[in-house]
């Protein structure tokens, strides 16, 4: 549904991508341990402590083109998920008992 909207270039990209970037920046300020901040602090509050999510927070605010916001918006996403692509493990597998 998400990518359906995204690639219309419908206005309500603007909304959907702002909601997941405020969903985003919550998490991200909960798995650094950091306080919670007003959301109109995230900018100022994230530029001191991260200043690439602070720059991809920005982005998802100010870009003008859907394809430039969700590219922000998944740049900063991936700040609190990590890298979720899947790696072969290097391991031997272990049976479990």
């Amino acid at each position: 549904e998400f990518r359906r909207v995204l690639f219309r270039s419908d206005p309500l990209h603007v909304l959907v991508a702002c909601r997941a970037a405020g969903l985003a920046v919550e998490a991200l300020f909960g798995a650094r341990g950091w306080w919670k901040v007003k959301p109109q602090r995230w900018l100022d509050t994230l530029a001191g402590r991260d200043r690439q999510a602070a720059h991809d927070l920005r982005a998802v605010l100010t870009a003008p083109d859907a394809s430039a916001r969700q590219a922000a918006l998944e740049a900063l996403t991936v700040r609190v998920t990590g890298d979720l692509a899947y790696h072969e493990g290097s391991s031997d597998p272990v049976p479990v008992p």
